[in-house]
């Protein structure tokens, strides 16, 4: 998770959404871990490596551009879950960094709800 994201989650109030699991925060100062939120200031393959040598299944990184393009310019992303909300805002955060490489997708799934969002799952196009 970013640490713009995880501030932000913090800014909500109540019980932090993911307390139940290892949660790393990408961060440029080191910091102890609380609990178990960690906060890591070392490369995104070195941190994949790290969580897949412990028992678990799925990773998911949660964040802005900032945060998943760290792994997606490393070809890290095995999947993107899109959830677009349907109100439509005057300006905002990109989801993307702008890039000179186009990273094509192939929809693999999509999920309505009855408020309105949609979730959309893609995974990289082999070309």
């Amino acid at each position: 998770m970013g640490r713009k994201t995880y501030e932000k989650v913090l800014s909500f109030g109540g019980e932090f959404p993911h307390a139940d699991r290892d949660c790393y925060v990408l961060s440029r100062t080191e910091r102890p871990s609380e609990g178990q939120i960690h906060f890591y200031s070392g490369s995104p393959d070195n941190l994949l490596d790290q969580i897949r040598s412990r028992p678990g299944k799925d990773i998911f990184i949660d964040g802005g551009s900032e945060a998943i393009d760290l792994f997606r310019e490393k070809g890290l992303i095995d999947s993107y879950t899109v959830s677009i909300i349907p109100i439509l805002l005057g300006e905002g955060i990109p989801l993307f960094k702008e890039s000179k490489k186009e990273h094509p997708l192939k929809l693999v799934e999509a999920t309505t709800f009855d408020s309105g969002l949609v979730q959309l799952t893609y995974e990289p196009a082999k070309i």
